[in-house]
């Protein structure tokens, strides 16, 4: 598939499939209840690390104008540590920019 062909399907496509990654997006008006109910219902079905931007919920999260500690915190309890070393696919930016 051509570059700009898979960067529009990745726009239309957004977080659908990756609920953890759209509630990180929406952090300020994410509740941390919220946000452990998306993780553990992805648990019981497969959990989705990588979304269509090759990014993880850190990176998402910690892309918004003003990362909440308590979201943060959350993850950090539920997703597998070796994660934090991965840098984004699509720019390979590593998941903590500040």
């Amino acid at each position: 598939m051509h570059q700009t062909q898979r960067e529009i399907r990745q726009l239309r496509v957004g977080y659908a499939g990756a609920p953890v990654h759209k509630l990180c997006y929406q952090s300020s008006t994410t509740t941390v209840h919220e946000l452990r109910q998306a993780i553990d219902n992805q648990r019981r079905e497969q959990l989705v690390i990588v979304d269509e931007f090759g990014m993880t919920p850190f990176h998402v999260h910690c892309s918004t104008a003003e990362p909440r500690q308590d979201l943060l915190q959350l993850l950090l309890e539920k997703y597998p540590p070796y994660i934090l070393g991965w840098r984004m696919q699509m720019t390979n930016a590593p998941w903590i920019t500040w």
